[in-house]
């Protein structure tokens, strides 16, 4: 998939717009973070010869540059990548433990607690996960964390909790969102976003490591311990 042009001018006007520029920004970044992506980096070079004078005989001139390349089973996740790399957001390496993100030329890390990896099957009889999660923390000693999920409409929906009518205007509102998109042809994410305290980040990390241990049905305890 190459480099592509975002021309919706709507977003750019919102980018200069201090009431929602923060906001925007903040979502790019948090997509840029909760992702299966693995990123490739290679190294090419290119030689030349150039011919010299007679006495100097052959000058072999190299040049190098680097090629970073995204790899994911998800489609959409790649074209995302693509488009925030449009606007200043990308990634620059990502291993277990830690993922480094380019925001307009400027790095910043996120050390991970966990993933939950995102997974997809047309057999009804699979056990799929039509969704992913990443537990991260932006200082490697905060107590607190962030945890970051993305998925479709039916898996995201059954995790929502519903406590405020503020609340159901919202989900009515995106559920119109959705139905539009899909009338259209347009493929699309449900993203979400919750803090979390002290508690309840070292709750999740017990039983994070607890699973971890696990080698049978790992991915079914990892699954339990996101569900909660």
């Amino acid at each position: 998939m190459k480099d592509i042009n975002y021309n919706d001018l709507d977003i750019f006007q919102d980018l200069n717009n201090s009431h929602k520029s923060e906001t925007i920004s903040e979502f790019m970044e948090y997509l840029c973070l909760c992702n299966n992506v693995s990123v490739n980096v290679k190294t090419h070079v290119k030689k030349e010869i150039i011919k010299g004078h007679e006495d100097e005989g052959e000058i072999i001139s190299e040049n190098s540059f680097t090629e970073k390349k995204f790899n994911s089973s998800v489609a959409e996740e790649r074209a995302l990548l693509k488009t925030l790399k449009y606007f200043g957001f990308s990634i620059d390496k990502v291993n277990q433990k830690e993922i480094t993100i380019n925001i307009d030329g400027k790095s910043k890390v996120y050390y991970i607690l966990g993933r939950n990896r995102y997974t997809e099957s047309k057999k009804p009889s699979d056990m799929t996960r039509n969704r992913m999660s990443v537990i991260l923390r932006a200082h490697k000693h905060e107590k607190e964390s962030i945890l970051l999920c993305k998925g479709n409409d039916l898996s995201i929906m059954e995790k929502l909790k519903i406590t405020e009518t503020k609340s159901e205007k919202f989900i009515r509102t995106m559920i119109e969102q959705i139905q539009i998109m899909a009338n259209n042809g347009l493929r699309y994410f449900i993203f979400c976003k919750k803090k979390l305290n002290e508690q309840e980040t070292n709750e999740f990390l017990s039983k994070y490591k607890l699973a971890e241990n696990y080698v049978l049905q790992k991915e079914i305890l990892f699954e339990n311990v996101n569900n909660e």
